[in-house]
């Protein structure tokens, strides 16, 4: 009989714990604020090697992001229907979600300089209404 009423003790006190628990964690935490579209310059940030993430500040939305060596385009991607709607970060050669071409990023080389540049879209209706919202040059 011992074991038995030591078993039940146990439930009781687990089941008092976790009831406790919950009762006190009352504070809810609010939602995160949308992020909005870019609409000023924005600062890129480049980190990695031959495989690089773009992150940028102000967080916002972007719709197109290029890396050239020169005058080479070397991956570039930018999102369906004209919209902006790409938040940080990007990793080189990963198209994000809702990507208009998906061609393959070509090899990025330590010790070359790549610039990478960021769009969003100024005018929807026109295909090239693309405003230049930052460039960074880096090299893996």
């Amino acid at each position: 009989m011992r074991p038995l009423r030591a078993l039940s003790a146990c439930v009781l006190l687990a089941g008092a714990c976790f009831a406790g628990s919950c009762a006190t964690n009352t504070t809810l935490e609010p939602p995160p604020k949308p992020i909005p579209e870019c609409t000023d310059s924005i600062t890129i940030f480049v980190s990695g090697d031959t495989i690089p993430t773009f992150t940028w500040m102000p967080e916002c939305k972007i719709a197109r992001l290029i890396v050239e060596e020169v005058v080479e385009e070397r991956w570039g991607t930018e999102t369906l229907e004209h919209t902006n709607n790409w938040v940080p970060p990007i990793v080189y050669g990963i198209h994000p979600p809702g990507s208009e071409n998906l061609e393959p990023a070509q090899p990025l080389y330590i010790g070359t300089t790549y610039r990478v540049s960021a769009y969003r879209w100024n005018d929807p209706a026109d295909p090239e209404g693309f405003q230049l919202l930052g460039e960074r040059e880096f090299t893996p």
